[in-house]
This record gives C-alpha cells, sequence and structure tokens, in this order.
C-alpha cells in the first residue's frame, strides 16, 4: 500500500511539475538563470525531499542510446545507494513549440547508479526517452530516498547531460526555528480510515494546538500539512482548493476564545503532493502563547482502499517558524487486518489444528475477549467448554476460554500492541473438526472493540484428495519463451507449500540453468494492491527428469477458489504440438492433466480479436470458435482478405486448452 501512495504523489507530482505549477510551502534557494531548487531544508536532517528544475542546454540520450542525466551533489551530502533512487525518484520534462502549445514528456528511469566519492558525488539517472534540447526538467528526489542535508550555509549542484556541459544551481541551506510543540487530537471517526460500506462515517472533528517560538504578525501565514490521502468535507478529489466555512474554524489563545485570529481558512495540496490547510494571520500572535485551531466536521481520513493503517504525521509551519514540527498519529482500520487463517489438514471431517494470525490494531487488553466464528458444525453441540492449554495467544497459553455455538472467545494473558502480529493457535485435540462436506467456508475474527469483522474463507476438500480446478489453463506466453499455468486452487496456498509439475515425457525442467529466478509465482489476486508483484520459489527440488516441484516463498497467500499463476521457462519450444502436463500441490496431491499447443500460429490472434471472439470472457474455447465462424463476420485472422484453411489453423491454435478429463 506504502507503494502506491508514494506512486500516487509522483504521477500527481509530475504532472503539476510539467505544468510549471510552484511548490507553495517550499524554501527556494536563490536560482540562476538555467535552474533553481526547492526543499525543505533542515540543517543536519535526514530524509529530505528535493525538486530539481532546469533547462537542457542540450538533447539527453535515452540509456538505449548511451546517454543519461547526471546531479552532482555538493561534497558535504550523504548519498545512499542506487536503489533508493530509482524507487522514489521522478522526472519530467516540457517543451514549447512554435504554435505555444507544450510538449510534455514523462520518462521512466531504467537505471541509476550513484559516486559516493568524497569530492565528486553524483547520480546518474538513465532514462527510458530522450528529453530534448530547451525542455525544462523538473526531478524529483522524495523523502524515502534518505538524503542528509549536511550543515546550514551555501551550496552548488550541477545537473544535465552526462559528459554534457552541467547546469550550476545554488542552494543555501538556513538555519532556522520551528514551533515549540505541537500536537493533533480528534474524535472517534478521524481515528479510523474511511470506506467502510454499511457504516454510517462522519465527518471528524480535529483539535491542532501549538506553540509558536517567534511572534506571528498580521498578515503572516499558518499551514497545516495533512497525511497523504486526507480529503475535504465532500470533495472526491483533495487537491481542488475549497474555502473552509467560518463556521467549521474555532480558535483559542491561551484556552481563551479568540475570534477573528485567523482569516482565509482554505485548503492547498502542498509542494510534496499532500494536502494541507493555510490560514493568514488577522491578529498578532505572541512567542509562546497556547493555540488551539479546532476543526469541526470539514476533514475525512483516507480511504482504506488506498491508504494502510499505521503511524502518520501532520507537519506545521508558520511565516516565522518555516521549519516543519512533526506531531505523530495513528491511524486504524475497522477491522484487523492481515487476517491469514490455516489449518493442518483440510480434509473433511479430519480433526486439525487451526492457526489464525492478524495484526492488531488498537491494543488488545487482557480484558477485551477475540471472538472467532466458525463454520456452522466445526464446533460440535457436544463441545460445551474448552480448557485454555488448548488454546495458544502468541505462543502463551489463553487467559479464558469460552465457547458458544459456532464462536469461540479467548482472552489474552497480556495485551497485544497495536500493529503487531497476532498468533492465535487451537490444539488438533481440542474437539473442533473440519467440516463434513467438501466446499468453501468462511472464518471470521473480531476483537472486543472493533466495528467490523475480519472474513477469510477456507476451503476443504475430500478426504481421499483432491485435483486442482479444472477450470484453469496453461498457455504458451507471447513471443514463445514462457509457459504460463493459471489454476484456481480448492484449498488455501501459502508459504511454505509445494506446487509440483512435470512436463511431458522426453522434455527436460531439471535442466541446472532453469532457476527459481526463471520461474516466475503472479501475486496473488485477492491481495493485489497494483504493484504487480511478482514472487520467485523459495527452493526448488527436482524430483524427475521432467518434473519439478517448488516451495512458495514466505508471505505469499492465496484464498481458495482464487487462481494462481506460474510461468516456467518454455520447454517445448524446439517442436511445435500439442503437450500434456500435470500439476499438483502439496494440499491437492492428485496430479490435475491439462495440455499445451505449441504453435507459432496463436500468437497470430490479436488480443482485441480474441476478446471479440470469447463471448463469455472466461478464455477462448471450442465453442466460442463455433459459434464465431456460424456468425460468419470477420473471419480473416491472415489479412488475405479470404476465410480459408490458415485462417481456421490460427483459431484453433488460440484455444485456452482447458484440463483434459
Amino acid at each position: 500500500m506504502k507503494n502506491i501512495q508514494r506512486r500516487a504523489r509522483m504521477l500527481l507530482a509530475a504532472l503539476l511539475a510539467a505544468a510549471l505549477l510552484p511548490w507553495s510551502g517550499a524554501m527556494q534557494a536563490s536560482a540562476s538563470a538555467g535552474g533553481s531548487i526547492e526543499a525543505r531544508p533542515f540543517p543536519n536532517d535526514q530524509n529530505v525531499a528535493y525538486a530539481i528544475e532546469f533547462k537542457a542546454s542540450e538533447a539527453i540520450p535515452s540509456w538505449s542510446d548511451g546517454g543519461s542525466l547526471t546531479i552532482e551533489f555538493p561534497s558535504a551530502y550523504q548519498l545512499p545507494d542506487g536503489a533508493a533512487f530509482h524507487e522514489n525518484t521522478s522526472v519530467s520534462s516540457s517543451l514549447e513549440i512554435p504554435d505555444g502549445t507544450p510538449v510534455y514528456g514523462y520518462p521512466n528511469i531504467v537505471n541509476v547508479s550513484v559516486n559516493a566519492a568524497t569530492d565528486s558525488k553524483a547520480v546518474r539517472l538513465g532514462l527510458d526517452e530522450e528529453i530534448p534540447a530547451d525542455s525544462i526538467v523538473m526531478v524529483r528526489i522524495w523523502e524515502e530516498v534518505g538524503i542528509g542535508n549536511p550543515d546550514s550555509g551555501s551550496y552548488t549542484f550541477r545537473i544535465g547531460k552526462t559528459g554534457g556541459t552541467l547546469t550550476e544551481i545554488p542552494f543555501t541551506i538556513i538555519s532556522g526555528t520551528t514551533v515549540e510543540q505541537f500536537t493533533v487530537e480528534s474524535d472517534g471517526n478521524g481515528r479510523y480510515l474511511s470506506g467502510y460500506n454499511g457504516l454510517t462515517e462522519s465527518l471528524a472533528n480535529y483539535t491542532f494546538r501549538f506553540t509558536p517560538a517567534s511572534d506571528l504578525n498580521s498578515g503572516g501565514h499558518i499551514q497545516i500539512r495533512l497525511p497523504f490521502g486526507y480529503l475535504y468535507e465532500n470533495q472526491f478529489m483533495y487537491w481542488e482548493p475549497v474555502t473552509i466555512p467560518s463556521n467549521k474554524v474555532a480558535v483559542a489563545m491561551n484556552d481563551v476564545t479568540a475570534a477573528g485570529m485567523l482569516s482565509d481558512a482554505k485548503t492547498i495540496q502542498d509542494e510534496y503532493g499532500y494536502p494541507a490547510l493555510s490560514f493568514t494571520v488577522a491578529q498578532a500572535i505572541p512567542a509562546d502563547a497556547d493555540i488551539s485551531i479546532q476543526l469541526s466536521d470539514f476533514l475525512r481520513t483516507p480511504d482504506y482502499h488506498y491508504a494502510a493503517p499505521g503511524r502518520v504525521s501532520f507537519e506545521i509551519t508558520t511565516s516565522q517558524d518555516p521549519l516543519p514540527k512533526a506531531a505523530d498519529y495513528l491511524l486504524f482500520s475497522r477491522s484487523v487486518t492481515d487476517f491469514y487463517p490455516e489449518a493442518s489438514t483440510y480434509a473433511v471431517s479430519a480433526a486439525a489444528e487451526y492457526r489464525f494470525s492478524f495484526t492488531a490494531m488498537e491494543t488488545i487488553t487482557t480484558d477485551k475477549q477475540i471472538a472467532i466464528t466458525f463454520p456452522a458444525g466445526m464446533i460440535p453441540e457436544t463441545l460445551e467448554t474448552l480448557e485454555a492449554d488448548k488454546v495458544t495467544i502468541n505462543d502463551d497459553p489463553a487467559a479464558t476460554v469460552v465457547v458458544d455455538g459456532n464462536k469461540l472467545f479467548v482472552t489474552a494473558s497480556s495485551p497485544l500492541a497495536s500493529f503487531t502480529t497476532v498468533d492465535i493457535t487451537i490444539a488438533e485435540d481440542s474437539g473442533i473438526r473440519n467440516p463434513a462436506s467438501p466446499g468453501f467456508y468462511t472464518l471470521e475474527i473480531k476483537p472486543e472493540g472493533s466495528a467490523l469483522p475480519a472474513v477469510r474463507r477456507i476451503g476443504f476438500i475430500p478426504a481421499e484428495g483432491s485435483s486442482l480446478n479444472d477450470a484453469g489453463h496453461g498457455s504458451l506466453e507471447p513471443g514463445g519463451e514462457q509457459l504460463r499455468f493459471f489454476f484456481p486452487a480448492h484449498t488455501i496456498l501459502k508459504g511454505g507449500d509445494t506446487i509440483t509439475i512435470a512436463s511431458p515425457e522426453g522434455t527436460l525442467l531439471t535442466e541446472e540453468d532453469i532457476t527459481i529466478q526463471d520461474i516466475y509465482i503472479e501475486s496473488p489476486p485477492m491481495d493485489n494492491d497494483g504493484s504487480d508483484e511478482i514472487f520467485h520459489p523459495a527452493s526448488l527440488e527436482r524430483t524427475a527428469g521432467n518434473e519439478l516441484t517448488f516451495t512458495l516463498p514466505e508471505g505469499y497467500y492465496l484464498e481458495p477458489d482464487y487462481s494462481f499463476g506460474i510461468r516456467i521457462p518454455n520447454v517445448i519450444a524446439d517442436q511445435p504440438g500439442k503437450y500434456v502436463f500435470t500439476i499438483a500441490t502439496s494440499q491437492e496431491t492428485i496430479p490435475l492433466a491439462f495440455s499445451i499447443m505449441n504453435d507459432s500460429l496463436a500468437m497470430r490472434l490479436s488480443d482485441s480479436k480474441k476478446s471479440q471472439i470469447d463471448g463469455n470472457n472466461d478464455g477462448l474455447h471450442m465453442d466460442d470458435i463455433l459459434r464465431f465462424i456460424g456468425e460468419g463476420e470477420d473471419l480473416d485472422m491472415n489479412g488475405d482478405g479470404e476465410f480459408n484453411e490458415e485462417d481456421m489453423r490460427i483459431l484453433l491454435a488460440s484455444i485456452d486448452p482447458l484440463s483434459e478429463r
């Protein structure tokens, strides 16, 4: 989730940079004719963000054409490694053309190298696109990079085409003051992420309290930066500026109402892409005064779909105390997070050890019960009590265990702190058993005080075993270098479980040059946050010449009935034809057989044409082909103006091979 937040800020900032919008609250160095630098210049501080703007005096070629962009830092700076820059730096450009319409560029960074030598500290950024000469270029280096400012003083940066003429940009780090203290308080709604269906979530009330270190004169300003993702009243996008109604703002000085002390209350987007509140000082505020700003029914916390619970920060600056002062703040979700149930066996009617892992939100004290709701029938009606030593919480026996119908209520023997992992284990001989029928079931967990339960599905299979769901398929990936397997599982699959793939006789999956880096495990669909994370196996075992078993890595977790996706090197590349593979897991041990058609003709059917033919959007099957031919339209697949044998071969080669029964 943090990756999503960072990418959103980077994209937004790049768009603003292209539009050449100023950083509203930044401190700017003296700028040369060729460029400027804006930053938060804390003396001796870490994690400082920079925006470096300059005009490219010559074209900066792409990395593939041998070019790169160089940023030379003053020798007093300490630079992190290249990976930090790669993940947290964005580049954008704007070029005016004769008709006055700018051409914007957003090149991706494809290579980073860092020279941290004492006398010459430089970062080189390889880009996937050329930046034309005379472009206005903006390089934003985010605070996550971890650049540390040196002492206050005057410095010079140099930036431009590697090996070319670099633009010199002076930069002054100032000494400054922060407010003496800053705290943030809110009512209940302000403590929880928003966006939960079925809950009435009102706007939250906040109190910002601070003590200025310097006198604030009339006409000065106060700015409060909010955590990323906060929304204003009914605004959908926080970067749309709005005026804060006067009846929603109350100001006090030394606990005495001070109506009229502040004016022009509004929202802005600050220089780093964060939402912020801005106030103009209408009446002088002396140093060391205790100032409180109450904001009623105006702010809404970030939506939980796009933000993660945890520790966030508000920051305050004033025109006289220009260095930010942060106030830490905890945001919770309405239910526990990272809830992962599992069982030692998924065979129906079996006795099993059950494990429940989750991340606590507010501290779970020893007097608060944790409710675990099982599917009907798993807790026998005859099981009226359960000894406390049958349940452990973080390896310690539970303090109490109460059975009530299909629910188990447990308490911990010591407090469970906020944002820590909680592991609850129920012994195999507890009397709780797996359901009597195969299928998918729901488990819930809800600590006392949580507004909502956390919910996950769990699957159970016949006692004699099962195979994977044959609704999946195997296919030849575009380009023909990889094979992809995509199958729903009837049980949970998690780190430590194994997948066994067998290729046809005469093919080899055990060549030494096939390593764990050659096998790609796709991110579980239900947890995919848009980052398209790819896993590699934790280990490989070559169990036979045409058989490979690999172990799923730590952190992988797939709910039942979701499909796991795997890509391996194409071991059938040499000879076209139909090949039968088998696949099994450590939970579903009966191999499932399915076929893959190795035919280059399949590569000639475009994705748009395949989507047109695939009427049910469930993979291209024979009935889709027959229906498409029967309709008699757009049958020319090879572009020769007619429907012939080669067109038919292209269609048949493009079928997603289903499991053979």
